[in-house]
């Protein structure tokens, strides 16, 4: 326990390497395939991925999560929760073959029927590597992550650019899907030294389910959650609108991956292990929201204000529909970037149960939200999906207070400070557009409003983060314990 913050340390070096290479990656091969693809084809593969990320929080059952929640496990726990997730992946790849010509017929799109079935057996490809990877998790093992999610980055992308090349549309991105999942389950089995055996017993379902349970719920919630603005585009706008709108949450679901997820994989470990040392464990919350945030925000103020030269420059003109949804949903990723932390902070200290109730209360108010919006079309849906989750930001603070004794002043002013660190540096940024657009062509101008913020922000950002980064430097540097 002594090292714990030099191995959390060192585990986000590999996080890093693991998000940053599979997200850059994926970028690049977005970028490509948004100029080889149109918004139908994005659309028709949003829907299918959200029918079958429905399928997926069965699959798992949450007896991944709850691998490396536990304190203690044996072989047991480790066969049962593989063949728990491969038993249910069977069941739910011939269910969603079944359905998905009603699919089709619900959502209006053709074409939809085939690229559902297709991607079905993603199901059973990667039920295989749920355990592997908690295993590798649990053990800080983010080496064999990184290395997995890697090549199946690299594989996946260079099959569906070369399939979008031969025009093979939307299917390029059906490849794209099947490959990656295949080589990553190929690429963890290699770099795990575990094997499944046959040593299945209720015992050790007994002990995996009340967690396993109560992370199925939270996901069930958070499926409807994150996935209810898809279906209401889906079903009341244009398979098109929905490209758009897939396209432009794909930008910033990548950036909250870079600069969030990587540490939020090091955080469910690491404060599962300080669940008997509050004051540590606030400590180090409290710190990790603090980076992500001073990193995240800014990132996110940059993209708002590049984004109307920058995007139909990098991806084409065909999606200038999606810059004002992409400038939104920037205020949606400056918050998703701390929220990112509260599930796995309940769920190391077992209030999984609280953690579905604040999920389930979000959910409900985010489906009214996007129910409303939606008759202002697609650029309404977007403002609801924002809006909602600032107006119950207050909720899930109550929560964490009642929980685990957050101090809600010391928590806000690791959001507010850099926040308004970004806000400053946009409109400084703003105002030197406007003093030399007359004067340049619009990239010029794009380039001189992204020279000031950064120097702006950069600057006051390294002095708000000066401290956490001296105490990560201090575990990382050569020598350190």
């Amino acid at each position: 326990m002594t090292d714990l913050g030099g191995h959390a340390a060192r585990a986000a070096i590999w996080s890093i390497i693991d998000k940053w290479g599979a997200r850059i990656i994926t970028l690049v091969v977005l970028v490509v395939l948004g100029r080889l693809l149109g918004p139908e084809d994005f659309g028709l593969i949003a829907l299918a991925t959200t029918a079958l990320a429905l399928a997926t929080v069965f699959m798992d059952s949450g007896f991944g999560r709850a691998l490396i929640q536990r304190h203690s496990i044996d072989d047991s726990h480790r066969d049962t929760a593989f063949w728990t997730s491969v038993s249910l992946a069977v069941v739910l790849a011939a269910l969603m073959i079944l359905i998905a010509p009603s699919l089709e017929a619900l959502f209006g799109s053709p074409g939809l029927a085939g690229v559902v079935a297709a991607m079905s057996v993603t199901l059973l490809i990667n039920s295989l590597s749920v355990t592997q990877a908690a295993l590798l998790e649990r053990d800080f093992k983010f080496k064999g992550l990184a290395t997995r999610r890697l090549t199946a980055s690299v594989f996946g992308g260079a099959v569906a650019i070369g399939a979008a090349f031969a025009g093979f549309g939307v299917w390029s991105l059906v490849f794209q899907s099947i490959t990656s999942a295949l080589v990553g389950v190929i690429t963890l089995w290699w770099v795990s030294d575990w094997r499944p055996g046959f040593r299945v017993s209720r015992r050790a379902l007994a002990d995996l389910w009340p967690i396993g349970s109560s992370i199925v719920g939270i996901e069930l919630v958070g499926y409807l959650n994150a996935q209810a603005d898809r279906v209401v585009i889906g079903l009341f706008l244009t398979t098109s609108d929905l490209g758009y709108y897939y396209f432009a949450m794909n930008i910033i679901s990548i950036i909250v991956e870079l600069f969030s997820s990587v540490i939020s994989n090091v955080s469910l470990t690491t404060f599962s292990r300080l669940q008997k040392e509050p004051a540590r464990l606030l400590s180090w919350f409290y710190k990790l929201t603090g980076l992500t945030a001073g990193v995240a925000i800014p990132i996110f103020g940059m993209t708002a204000l590049l984004a109307p030269v920058g995007l139909p420059l990098v991806m084409g003109d065909q999606w200038t529909p999606s810059v004002p949804i992409l400038q939104v949903l920037t205020l949606l990723g400056a918050l998703n970037a701390v929220l990112y932390f509260d599930r796995s902070i309940l769920i190391a200290t077992n209030h999984a149960r609280a953690g579905f109730y604040m999920t389930l209360g979000q959910t409900a108010l985010g489906i009214i939200f996007v129910l409303g919006g939606v008759q202002w079309g697609l650029l309404g849906v977007t403002v609801a999906v924002v809006a909602r989750q600032y107006v119950y930001w207050p909720v899930r603070l109550t929560i964490l207070h009642r929980t685990i004794g957050l101090a809600v002043g010391t928590y806000l002013r690791r959001w507010v400070m850099p926040f308004s660190l970004t806000l400053l540096g946009a409109v400084l940024a703003f105002g030197a557009g406007r003093l030399v657009g007359e004067a340049l062509v619009p990239i010029a101008t794009d380039l001189v409003q992204g020279l000031v913020f950064i120097v702006v922000v950069g600057t006051g950002s390294y002095w708000l983060m000066r401290s956490e980064l001296r105490a990560i430097w201090s575990k990382l540097r050569p020598g350190a314990s």
